[in-house]
């Protein structure tokens, strides 16, 4: 990975046709990029590696919430699945979050590696399928309208 180039550049791919949620994911993989680009030449006891993982955990954090909000309001089947898999994310942010303020140097490919497959596989497969599932729902409430 060069210093200019993303990790996890955005892709036609990931959109899930929803614009908010595409937007909330593009923000989510530029703050993702910003912190591996500084992790990559920098130490983690760098107090500006911490605030761009605060932007990112906080970010996320929001965008979690957005999207139960959605799956509340369409009573989507599989709220409870989707939400599980949310908080092994937090979990899991949380815990880097922990090691980062103990002054643990992880490996730039370790954190890498868990936001690709956080952030892509599951906007790849969960929030696909749920932008898909709840346009599906809302097209059955105007059809009994």
């Amino acid at each position: 990975m060069g210093l200019h180039s993303d990790f996890l550049p955005w892709s036609d791919s990931y959109s899930v046709g929803d614009a908010v949620i595409d937007q909330h994911h593009q923000m989510i993989l530029f703050f993702a990029n910003q912190f591996i680009k500084k992790v990559a030449m920098d130490s983690f006891k760098d107090k500006e590696v911490l605030e761009l993982f605060d932007n990112l955990k906080n970010y996320t954090l929001m965008h979690f919430k957005f999207e139960e909000d959605l799956m509340n309001k369409f009573c989507y089947l599989t709220t409870k699945d989707h939400k599980t898999y949310h908080q092994k994310i937090v979990q899991n942010i949380l815990d880097f979050e922990i090691r980062f303020k103990k002054g643990e140097e992880t490996a730039p490919q370790e954190i890498a590696e868990f936001l690709k497959e956080w952030i892509v596989i599951h906007i790849l497969n969960e929030d696909q399928n749920l932008v898909k599932d709840m346009k599906t729902i809302a097209e059955k409430g105007k059809d009994k309208k």
